[in-house]
C-alpha cells in the first residue's frame, strides 16, 4: 500500500509528514515534515524523465504542457544519442528515444552521468524503502535527485516546497543535512530490490497493455450494439 497517490499531471501535492518522517527514519518531528512536495507526472511511459526535469529545473513546471512534452522528448533523444556513442545495442537506443518506453536501470545510470547528478529511488510504500545504491556515484559528492517509485510503476520527484527544486546540493548546509539523514536511513534499512522492481515493472506493463486491449475490444462491441 502506498502513502503517495498519483494525481493529475502538473498538480503539486505536499508529502504527508508521517511519510516524510518514515522516509528519514525519524521518530519525532523534523524540519522537513511540511517542507516537501511532489508533482504529478504523465503516465504514458516517460514519467521518469518528467520527474528528472521537474527536479533539475524548477522553471520546467511553469512551462505549458506542450513545451514540457517537447523538453522531455528532447532529453530522451539526447540520452539515446549518448547511448549510441557508448556502443549500446540499437534496440536499447531506440527504446530510450521512444516516449512510451519505461526507463530501465542502465538508462537511469547513464542519465545521471549525462546531467552530472546522482539519483536515489524511494519506493513509496507504507514503509519507504530505498535502493541499496545511488545511481552515478555518491549522494554526498554531487547534486542528488530523489525520486518516488509509486506502486511499482510510476515516478514522481521529491521537491522542496520553498523553491520547487529537487536537486539536493551537498554544498548547501540544509540540503546536505537532508541528504545525510536520508542516506543514514538508506544504510540502515534499504532493500536491494530495484532490479526486481524493474522486472516486475515489465510484467505490469504487459498486464496494462492487455487490460487496455480488453477495454478497446469492449468499447468496439458496445459501439456496434
Amino acid at each position: 500500500m502506498s502513502w503517495v497517490r498519483r494525481v493529475r499531471p502538473g498538480v503539486i501535492r505536499p508529502l504527508d509528514p508521517a511519510f516524510v518522517r518514515n522516509l528519514l527514519g525519524a521518530d519525532e518531528r523534523t524540519p522537513w515534515d511540511r517542507a516537501l512536495q511532489t508533482v504529478g507526472t504523465p503516465d504514458y511511459g516517460s514519467c521518469f524523465f518528467w520527474s528528472v526535469l521537474h527536479a533539475v529545473d524548477p522553471a520546467f513546471a511553469a512551462s505549458d504542457a506542450q513545451d514540457q512534452r517537447r523538453a522531455v522528448h528532447a532529453l530522451r533523444r539526447r540520452l539515446a544519442a549518448a547511448l549510441a556513442r557508448d556502443g549500446a545495442l540499437p534496440s536499447d537506443v531506440a527504446a530510450t528515444a521512444d516516449p512510451k518506453a519505461w526507463a530501465e536501470e542502465p538508462t537511469i545510470r547513464r542519465l545521471g552521468e549525462l546531467l552530472g547528478v546522482a539519483l536515489l529511488v524511494v519506493r513509496a510504500t507504507r514503509r519507504p524503502s530505498l535502493v541499496c545504491k545511488v545511481f552515478n556515484g555518491s549522494a554526498m559528492a554531487r547534486p542528488t535527485l530523489v525520486l518516488l517509485w509509486i506502486d511499482g510503476g510510476h515516478f514522481e520527484p521529491v521537491l522542496r516546497r520553498a523553491d520547487g527544486g529537487g536537486a539536493w546540493d551537498p554544498r548547501i548546509p540544509a540540503q546536505r543535512r537532508f541528504l545525510e539523514q536520508l542516506m543514514t536511513r538508506a544504510e540502515r534499512r534499504c532493500a536491494p530490490v530495484y532490479g526486481g522492481l524493474l522486472r516486475g515493472g515489465a510484467a505490469r506493463r504487459r498486464s496494462k497493455r492487455r487490460s487496455r486491449s480488453r477495454s478497446r475490444r469492449r468499447s468496439r462491441r458496445r459501439s456496434r450494439s
